[in-house]
C-alpha cells in the first residue's frame, strides 16, 4: 500500500517538475521574441505583409506552371513571330522621305 501511495506521488511531483519547467522555457521564449521585435514598426510589418503575399503569388504561379495546370500560350511565339515581321514589313514599305525645304515631302 505505502509503494502504490509513492508511486503516486512520484508520477504527481514529477509531472508538477516538467510543467513548471515547460511553462519557464516558454516564459523565456516569449520573452527573447519581444525584446527581439521591440524596434519594429507599423511600417516594417505592413512591407513585410506585402512581401509575403508577393511572394505567396508567385509560389502559386510557379506550382500551377510545374503542374501544368497553367501553361503558358503555345502560340505566344507565333504572335511574337507575326508582329515582328509586321514592324519589319511598316518599316521597309513607308521608308523616311528626305527633307526639302524644311519640310517633309
Amino acid at each position: 500500500m505505502f509503494k502504490l501511495i509513492m508511486n503516486y506521488l512520484f508520477f504527481i511531483y514529477s509531472s508538477l517538475i516538467i510543467c513548471i519547467i515547460s511553462a519557464l522555457y516558454a516564459h523565456v521564449r516569449v520573452r527573447r521574441l519581444s525584446k527581439l521585435t521591440a524596434n519594429v514598426g507599423f511600417e516594417q510589418i505592413s512591407d513585410l505583409e506585402g512581401d509575403v503575399a508577393a511572394l505567396k503569388n508567385q509560389i502559386r504561379k510557379l506550382n500551377g506552371r510545374l503542374s501544368g495546370l497553367e501553361t503558358p500560350r503555345q502560340d505566344s511565339m507565333l504572335e511574337a513571330k507575326k508582329l515582328v515581321e509586321q514592324m519589319a514589313f511598316q518599316n521597309v514599305q513607308a521608308p523616311q522621305q528626305p527633307i526639302k525645304n524644311g519640310r517633309s515631302g
